[in-house]
């Protein structure tokens, strides 16, 4: 256990702000604060058990957003997904055709489809704008969330839940959390799942419309994140167990019809466009083969006990989340002949989900915290709200909940503090919601004459499409997949759109920047000199102009021609 606290061991709670820095104290310190008093209301209205006033529940979502703004508005690269998904949305416009025209790796495609309605409104296609509609869909998630407890529990459990929730949406700003990735979609689709299938257990009149809906969240989970189908098949599993013994005769077989004709909804869209676009092969390939040898090359094993929690994921504040909700849910466990059989019920499908949810990030494999969101939401939370709703003796357990809450927040506070160092770094130099451009990207848009151009960018920068707003030639945005990954899959297809799109400039950018990304590629062992095709296109079609830093700057001799 003293490896998930050590940060609350490296000092007190007040003297980590001291380290954190005067930048960082004069907004963190008071949104820490109401943060805490206005928790502090909540916990004690709800252990008199009177109604919770609704304008404590507003302000903590207040203070909540108020406290993620600073890092929302800031316009840069804190997670280098974030611009790989730009990089997919720039690459969609130009090239349409999914799969086809752009693979989503390990994504699914709906965080880069998300672009086209900021795009049609004439916002820039940036890091802005992606932490806009990460926002939107965090509100979506948390709505959904809130009201799944008040349908099955009620609604004072639902705003002593929020409290853990909102602390780790304010406060846990590590650039895993704050970035719009593919795992916010499923969690956000399987969140609003559970808020309608929640308010169909309730209904005597179970609206046909409603199912179908729900089938429809179901479905769009694993285009969010192919990894987000285990917890989402599990919930399924446990809704037709519900209509099997809950619902008889004609009411089973519509509920049914019209979950399925929900769910197949969003696979049967983009299996029409795929099919006009004649890509299924890209998708086969692409999609499931590609996804499966990902799993495969770093999936971990089944365990009762998943790995994340006490190796890398501790330090994230979920680990930590994880055993006070075992804790909490406990008492009830052993107690289990008091429960009714409905909380029984809701219990195991919780569990059954959460446990879904470790399965995925397990299989993911990879040190990275935005997989936990997997776990996170809406599984753990929501077994957390069922602990909560158990407790019989407010009195004697409201001190408890307390105290674990404010343990959540220390420690969230604490392992996060270099990242609120780093947040007052930016407004320090000046206006981060101004996205900078750097000086090869600055040159890269020099050579760009024509709206249909496009470029390639060979490493792992995606920055400088996003930076310079122009698309990818080819379908896979980094050499990551072809280099690493599985070169006897994608290198055919990155060979094939390079000769198919000849794109205007060529950046081989492998060693840029210096940072944790050579550990993936690099130039000394991924250069596309091994790569025999690309190096005898580059050589007939393209000639060396410019190196800046460590990039190399290539343009196509037609453009270069017509330059001068």
């Amino acid at each position: 256990m003293r490896n998930w606290l050590n940060p609350l061991f490296n000092g007190t709670f007040m003297n980590a702000f001291i380290r954190i820095g005067p930048e960082v104290a004069p907004w963190l310190i008071p949104v820490v604060v109401l943060f805490v008093l206005v928790s502090g209301k909540i916990l004690l209205e709800w252990k008199k058990g009177e109604r919770i006033d609704s304008i404590w529940i507003v302000s903590l979502a207040v203070i909540t957003f108020l406290a993620r703004v600073p890092v929302l508005l800031i316009n840069r690269t804190s997670n280098v997904d974030e611009a790989q998904t730009i990089a997919h949305a720039l690459t969609l416009f130009r090239f349409p055709a999914p799969w086809k025209g752009i693979d989503f790796t390990t994504n699914g495609p709906l965080n880069a489809y998300a672009f086209y309605l900021p795009d049609l409104l004439g916002l820039p296609v940036d890091f802005l704008t992606s932490h806009v509609i990460l926002t939107v869909l965090e509100i979506i998630m948390v709505w959904a969330i809130y009201t799944t407890i008040v349908n099955w529990m009620n609604r004072e459990t639902a705003a002593v839940t929020l409290i853990p929730l909102f602390i780790f949406l304010a406060f846990a700003q590590n650039e895993d959390f704050t970035h719009q990735s593919s795992e916010i979609w499923s969690a956000a689709a399987l969140s609003v799942a559970f808020a309608s299938f929640s308010d169909l257990t309730r209904r005597d009149d179970k609206r046909f419309g409603q199912w179908v809906f729900l089938g429809l969240m179901l479905g769009m989970v694993p285009f969010g994140k192919p990894q987000g189908a285990p917890p989402a098949l599990i919930f399924t599993a446990c809704i037709f167990a519900y209509l099997v013994f809950e619902l008889k005769g004609r009411a089973m077989l519509a509920a049914g019809a019209a979950l399925v004709l929900g769910a197949v909804t969003v696979p049967g869209i983009f299996a029409m466009v795929i099919t006009y676009y004649r890509a299924w092969t890209d998708f086969l390939d692409l999609f499931l083969i590609a996804n499966l040898k990902y799993a495969e090359m770093h999936g971990g094993g089944v365990a009762i006990l998943p790995s994340f929690l006490w190796k890398w994921g501790r330090y994230s504040g979920v680990s930590l989340l994880f055993l006070i909700t075992m804790l909490i849910c406990l008492p009830a466990v052993i107690s289990g002949n008091k429960l009714s059989k409905r909380d029984r019920l809701i219990g195991v499908t919780l569990l059954l989900v959460t446990a879904g949810g470790a399965f995925a990030v397990e299989q993911a494999g990879r040190p990275f915290d935005h997989y936990l969101i997997l776990f996170l939401f809406p599984g753990l939370v929501l077994l957390l709200a069922w602990g909560i709703h158990q407790l019989s003796n407010r009195k004697a357990t409201w001190i408890a909940l307390s105290g674990s809450f404010c343990l959540f927040l220390a420690f969230i506070v604490l392992a996060n503090r270099a990242t609120y160092q780093v947040i007052a770094d930016a407004y320090k130099k000046g206006t981060p919601w101004r996205m900078e451009v750097s000086p090869v990207s600055a040159y890269v848009r020099k050579w760009i004459k024509d709206d249909r151009d496009c470029i390639a960018v060979y490493g792992y920068y995606n920055e400088i499409y996003v930076e310079t707003q122009l698309p990818s030639a080819t379908r896979t945005v980094t050499a990551y997949q072809h280099s690493v990954i599985y070169p006897e899959l994608y290198t055919p297809y990155y060979c094939k759109d390079l000769l198919t799109n000849r794109p205007v400039v060529f950046v081989d950018a492998l060693d840029v920047p210096q940072d944790f990304r050579q550990k993936f590629v690099n130039r000394a062992g991924h250069s596309f000199v091994k790569v025999p095709a690309i190096s005898r296109f580059l050589q007939e079609q393209y000639q060396l102009v410019n190196v800046i830093g460590r990039a190399r700057i290539y343009v196509r001799n037609d453009r270069l021609a017509a330059h001068d």
